[in-house]
């Protein structure tokens, strides 16, 4: 049960350093539960919300973060527009595709992470953007999903 939402709450947002920052921003919040609704997900497990300048620096150093990271609070806003997703009891496959045809993430950033822990990132920047990532290594958005069919193959 979420405070935020149905399945969401501000701590899930929360900078991962300790300091407390949760400005996730409401159209990410509530487009994230959009897709939690439509996909039929049981779970969603938010892995990265917002980011402090401190723990996105010790990120960036890390070679974990981008430059221009959507998790850091932007301006004029004063929100964190990115948040990074693990969605568990639904075939993430769904809801990629569920995300990708949302109005809000047809002009947004989607990442598709496959690894240990497969995830997405989802951010309302406002521009689209699509990259993909398969163990640790980049790849296209296209390569990654279809990376995803592969490994779902029996």
């Amino acid at each position: 049960m979420g405070d935020i939402t149905r399945n969401l709450s501000r701590w899930e947002f929360a900078c991962k350093c300790g300091c407390g920052l949760s400005e996730p921003h409401p159209l990410l919040v509530c487009s994230i539960q959009d897709v939690i609704d439509t996909a039929g997900v049981e779970t969603a497990i938010i892995t990265s919300g917002s980011r402090c300048e401190i723990h996105h620096q010790y990120l960036l150093n890390k070679g974990e973060s981008a430059e221009l990271s959507k998790h850091r609070i932007w301006m004029p806003s004063n929100y964190s527009l990115a948040a990074d997703v693990v969605f568990r009891g639904a075939d993430l496959a769904l809801v990629v595709n569920t995300a990708r045809v949302h109005p809000v993430f047809t002009e947004g950033g989607l990442g598709l992470y496959l690894g240990k822990a497969n995830r997405l990132h989802m951010d309302v920047r406002g521009t689209k953007a699509r990259w993909g990532s398969v163990d640790g290594k980049q790849v296209s958005f296209q390569d990654a999903l279809s990376e995803l069919h592969r490994r779902k193959k029996p």
